[in-house]
C-alpha cells in the first residue's frame, strides 16, 4: 500500500516547541471543564462521579449502582477521586492527560503522512473546537480520543510488515480498554483492521492473519479479567444485562430514527464550523484521490464483488422501508418523507449495481481511470483510506441507538482531524500556501474559540445549586435521597447516597426491557431504606406520577388512569417507547401515600417530597 517509505518509526525523541505549544493547547481547551469554571457537573459526567464515590466506598458497579456504561468510567472516576481527596479536580486532571495525549499521539501520527505544519494546525482547530460538543467534560468518548489516536499509531508500525503478532495484540489491548469507557469505543479498531485485512487480501500474504488474530486476542484479553472480575464478585448476571444485554435492545432502534442520527452526525458539526466542512469535502476529494493514485484501489473499485454489495446493500435498506418484521408492511400513510429519500436512495443503488456489475462498464471504467493521470502520492494511500473508512465507520457508531447528543461525536473528531490535515497538506508544498493556510487559521478556529471562551467564563446551573442547598439544609447529614430521572450529580453534590441501586430509573420504564422482578426490587429498596427526600427535576423523561389533589392514591393502580395522568403531563419523549409495569404501578402508590411536596416557589421545574410526618 506504499506506506512503509513513508514510515521513519514512532518516536518521541527531538522534543521540539511544537509538542511544548500542543500541551498548553491542550490545557486552554481543559478550562472551560475545570471544577472551578464550570460548577455544576452535567447530567453523564454527575453519574460517573457518584459511581466513581460509591466505588471508594466498597460499592460495586451494577450490584449497587445501576448503569449500562461499561465499568473503565466509573472507575477512571473513582481514580481521579481518590488522587484528590474526593474533589472534581483529580478527574479533571485525568482529563487534561488524555486531551494532551491525544494531541501529542496525534501529531506523531499525522506529521509523518501529512507534515508537520498540515498536522500541527489541524490537530490546535480540532482543540479549539472542543467546546462545541464536550458538554461539561468527564465524559466517555471524551476519554477515548487518546486511545483512537494510539491505535493509529500502532497500526502505523504494523503497516509495515503486517505479519507479526504483538504490534496487533497491543493494539487489540488498546482498544479493549477505550471500549471499557464506552462500547462504540472500540470502533476505533474496525478501519485499521479492515485495511489490513484488505492488504493480506492484495498481497495474498496470509501471515498477515496474525495481526488481526492479535488484535482480537487483545480485545478479548481485556475484558476476560472484567468479566472475571465480575464472576468472582458474584455479579456477573447484574453486569451483563445492563452492559450488553440493554445496549443490545437500544441498537434495534427503527430505520428512520437511525436516519435522522445519521443525517445529524454527518451535519451538525460542519453547520458549526468551517473547520469541519472542510473535514466533509475532503473526504470527498481524498476517495477521488485515492481512485487516481492507487492502481490496488482501481482493481478493488471495479471488482464485481463491490457491485453485487451495492445491489445486495439497496435491497437491504428498501426492505427496512418497507417492513417492519418479517413481512410486515408499513401502510402507505406510514412512510413519511424520511421513507421515501431511503427509497430514493435504494434506488439509486440498485441502478448503480446493475450497470456496476456489467463487464464492459468494469473494463471501461478502469481502463479510463488508467488512462488519467495521476496525482503526485503526496501522502500514503493507506493512510488516507484509514481516515475515509473511520469517518464512516463513526458516524454508523454514532447513530446506531438514534440518539443525537452532540458529545457522541466526539469519537468523529480524529477522522475530521485527518481529512482536515490532508486538506492543508496541498497548501503547505509552497511558500504561498503556507501564508494562505496561516491566513486561514484564525477565521477556522473563530467558532470553536469563541465557544470555549464563553465557557470559560463560568457556568453554573443556579437551579441545581439552589436545590443542593434546600436539601442540606433541611435534611440530616446521615440522609438518603433518591433521585427520579436523570440527575444522579444531586447524591455527588449533596454527599447524600441513594437508597436503590437504580439511581436513575431508566432500566425500569423503557418498553420491552423493564421487568416487573426489578421494580418490585426498586420498591423493595424504598420500602427497606424510605430515602428522607424524593427529588425530580429536569430532563424530566422518566415519569413520576403522583394523582392531582383530592384523588386517592389507589388510583394510580389504574392502568387507564396512569395513561391518562402520562397525557396531561408534557413529558420528553425518549427514542424508545416507555411502559410502566404493574410494580411500578404500586411503586408509584407507594410514594403516593407516605410522600408529600414541599413547595419551592422559586424553582417551578423541580420538584422535592418530603416524607409524611406519623401522627
Amino acid at each position: 500500500m506504499g506506506i512503509k517509505k513513508y514510515f521513519h518509526g514512532v518516536s518521541f525523541r527531538g522534543l521540539d516547541w511544537i509538542y511544548i505549544v500542543l500541551i498548553l493547547v491542550g490545557l486552554a481547551s481543559m478550562v472551560q471543564v475545570m471544577p472551578t469554571v464550570n460548577r455544576t457537573p452535567d447530567i453523564d459526567s454527575g453519574i460517573f462521579l457518584y459511581f466513581g464515590s460509591r466505588i471508594l466506598h466498597g460499592e460495586l458497579p451494577y450490584r449497587d449502582l445501576w448503569d449500562s456504561k461499561p465499568p473503565g468510567i466509573f472507575y477512571i472516576n473513582a481514580l481521579g477521586l481518590f488522587v484528590s481527596g474526593g474533589s472534581r479536580w483529580g478527574v479533571w486532571l485525568l482529563e487534561f492527560v488524555g486531551i494532551t495525549v491525544a494531541l501529542l499521539a496525534g501529531y506523531a501520527f499525522l506529521k509523518r503522512s501529512f507534515g508537520k505544519m498540515a498536522a500541527f494546525f489541524s490537530l490546535i482547530l480540532m482543540a479549539a473546537h472542543l467546546a462545541l460538543v464536550l458538554e461539561g467534560g468527564n465524559l466517555t468518548e471524551e476519554y477515548g480520543l487518546p486511545f483512537q489516536f494510539l491505535i493509529w499509531l500502532i497500526w502505523l508500525k504494523i503497516m509495515q510488515d503486517p505479519k507479526h503478532f504483538w504490534p496487533g495484540f497491543w493494539m487489540g489491548v488498546v482498544a479493549g480498554v477505550s471500549s471499557t469507557m464506552k462500547q462504540t469505543n472500540g470502533g476505533a479498531l474496525v478501519a485499521p483492521a479492515l485495511l489490513i485485512g484488505l492488504w493480506i487480501v492484495i498481497t495474498r500474504n496470509w501471515r498477515g492473519v496474525r495481526s488481526l488474530l492479535g488484535m482480537a486476542i487483545g480485545v478479548a484479553v481485556v475484558w476476560a479479567v472484567w468479566l472475571g472480575y465480575f464472576l468472582a464478585s458474584g455479579v456477573f448476571e447484574d453486569f451483563w444485562q445492563a452492559v450488553f444485554a440493554f445496549n443490545a435492545y437500544f441498537i434495534g432502534s427503527d430505520l428512520i430514527t437511525r436516519l435522522r442520527a445519521l443525517l445529524f452526525a454527518v451535519t451538525f458539526l460542519p453547520s458549526k464550523s468551517p473547520y469541519f466542512l472542510i473535514g466533509v469535502l475532503a473526504w470527498l476529494i481524498g476517495g477521488l484521490w485515492m481512485v487516481m493514485s492507487s492502481p490496488a484501489v482501481r482493481r478493488v473499485l471495479f471488482h464485481p464483488v463491490v457491485a453485487w454489495l451495492f445491489i445486495l446493500g439497496s435491497l437491504v435498506l428498501l426492505y427496512k422501508v418497507f417492513f417492519r418484521v418479517g413481512f410486515s408492511p408499513y401502510t402507505l400513510k406510514e412512510i413519511g418523507p424520511y421513507r421515501w429519500g431511503a427509497v430514493a436512495i435504494g434506488a439509486t443503488l440498485i441502478i448503480l449495481g446493475v450497470v456496476w456489475v456489467q463487464p464492459s462498464f468494469l473494463k471501461w471504467g478502469k481502463h479510463a481511470l488508467d488512462n488519467l493521470p495521476a496525482p503526485t502520492p503526496r501522502v500514503p494511500v493507506a493512510v488516507m483510506g484509514l481516515g475515509l473508512l473511520d469517518f464512516v465507520i463513526q458516524a454508523g457508531l454514532v447513530s446506531a441507538t438514534g440518539a443525537q447528543y452532540r458529545h457522541y461525536l466526539l469519537s468523529m473528531f480524529p477522522a475530521f482531524s485527518l481529512l482536515v490535515a490532508f486538506a492543508f497538506c496541498f497548501l503547505t508544498d509552497r511558500p504561498i500556501g503556507k501564508a494562505w493556510l496561516l491566513l486561514m487559521v484564525i477565521p477556522l478556529a473563530m467558532g470553536g474559540v469563541s465557544q470555549t471562551v464563553a465557557l470559560s467564563k463560568g457556568k453554573e446551573d443556579a437551579d441545581v445549586q439552589e436545590v443542593v442547598e434546600f436539601l442540606q439544609s433541611h435534611l440530616p447529614g446521615d440522609a438518603h435521597i433518591l433521585s427520579w430521572g436523570w440527575n444522579a450529580r444531586l447524591h455527588y453534590l449533596t454527599g447524600f447516597p441513594a437508597v436503590s441501586r437504580y439511581v436513575h430509573q431508566n432500566p425500569l420504564f423503557v418498553s420491552g426491557f423493564a421487568r416487573d422482578e426489578d421494580a418490585s426490587q426498586f420498591l423493595h429498596d424504598l420500602q427497606t431504606h424510605p430515602p428522607d427526600a424524593i427529588v425530580y427535576g429536569p430532563p424530566k423523561i422518566i415519569p413520576l406520577l403522583i394523582p392531582e389533589a383530592g384523588t386517592s392514591c389507589e388510583k394510580l393502580e389504574d392502568p387507564d388512569y396512569i395513561d391518562w395522568l402520562l397525557h396531561q403531563n408534557s413529558y420528553q419523549r425518549y427514542y424508545k417507547q416507555m411502559t410502566i409495569t404493574s410494580e411500578m404501578r404500586h411503586a408509584f402508590r407507594w410514594i403516593c401515600e407516605h410522600y408529600i411536596l414541599e413547595p419551592l416557589p422559586n424553582l417551578p421545574e423541580w420538584q422535592i417530597y418530603l416524607r409524611k410526618q406519623v401522627p
